[in-house]
């Protein structure tokens, strides 16, 4: 998923990250540019990016910026910009000129994950881009068609939750605005990839599923490929050994941090206390013990775990989930 750097370097790192700009400015040197509609720079570093809103990190703390105010997103780094672009023309259903783009920051950064998995998404719709225009457009009719005989957007969606329950076996509830799953029905793809009850499904195909609508969120999971690529956020509850375990730590996690994702597990003691609970190497830490580890660094997150008085950890993490839909329900896609 990631290569993680050594615990040593990423301390030094992070010793940085307090000093510029609140701990997230990491090895760069320079800043992201919010240019406001009002034509106000806003410079930092965007740390989360929705389909409505940005949450930017700032020498003044973080500051969530709606998209309908902005007039120009500049990122540092070429491939985010690239990833950027690529989801405007995704958005505009110009699927080659997205999947250029993807490419392009494929070509700049090969271990970009959202370039992956975008680029992954759109090829399906411009390898087959007559056949799936007219298909949509069929659907697009239909759904018109649906409407104009009072049948709200509410049957719509109900129709496509059917349809992720039959292919994928999942069951999405809303609560505020994440996406959660309420049902993983036993022996389906859902089930086989190891997807929960109580998962949150943090993004789809690359882009993160904060603030997309329902309706939006199922038809990225219901994408015509063979594989559906998710983002899970989940719960873990650690129950924590009485003395330090390998690592420097009781739950036995060596982390490391990634420069596009974050802090992250890049080694379990074996039988060690995280292992036991479910952790797996490549998941990304978002939480311990209720408290962001965004500007934390890892001898801080060490030291919460080790000073527990109670032996029962709580750690969110995020974790990249292939779902492999069944062979008999792609053959009718095209």
């Amino acid at each position: 998923m990631m290569f993680f750097k050594s615990k040593t370097y990423c301390t030094k790192i992070m010793g940085f990250l307090f000093i510029f700009s609140m701990g997230i400015i990491c090895q760069r040197g320079h800043a992201d540019t919010i240019v406001l509609k009002n034509d106000e720079p806003v410079k930092g570093v965007v740390v989360e990016s929705f389909k409505d809103r940005v949450v930017v990190s700032t020498m003044d703390g973080e500051k969530v910026i709606m998209r309908t105010d902005i007039n120009q997103l500049v990122y540092d780094r070429e491939e985010q910009n690239l990833v950027s672009l690529a989801e405007f023309y995704q958005d505009k259903e110009q699927f080659s000129k997205a999947y250029y783009c993807y490419s392009k920051a494929l070509g700049i950064n090969p271990e970009y994950k959202k370039a992956k998995e975008g680029l992954h998404y759109v090829g399906v719709y411009v390898i087959n881009s007559d056949r799936r225009q007219k298909l949509d457009h069929v659907q697009k009719m239909n759904e018109g068609e649906k409407e104009r005989q009072g049948i709200i957007k509410e049957n719509i969606v109900q129709d496509k939750s059917q349809k992720l329950k039959d292919t994928l076996g999942l069951v999405l509830s809303k609560v505020q605005q994440n996406s959660v799953v309420s049902e993983v029905v036993k022996g389906t793809p859902a089930a086989k990839a190891g997807v929960q009850k109580g998962d949150i499904i943090f993004a789809a195909w690359g882009r993160s599923a904060g603030y997309m609508d329902s309706e939006e969120i199922l038809d990225r999971l219901l994408s015509p490929l063979m594989d559906v690529q998710i983002t899970i956020e989940r719960d873990y509850k650690i129950y924590l050994e009485d003395s330090v375990e390998k690592y420097g730590n009781k739950a036995g996690i060596k982390l490391g941090y990634s420069e596009m994702e974050g802090m992250g597990v890049e080694d379990l003691a074996a039988r060690g206390a995280a292992s036991e609970a479910g952790i797996q190497t490549g998941d990304i830490v978002v939480e311990v013990q209720g408290q962001s580890v965004r500007y934390m660094t890892i001898q801080e997150v060490d030291s919460i775990i080790n000073s527990q008085k109670t032996k029962e950890l709580s750690l969110k993490i995020k974790r990249d989930v292939v779902i492999w839909k069944n062979l008999e329900e792609t053959k009718t896609v095209f």
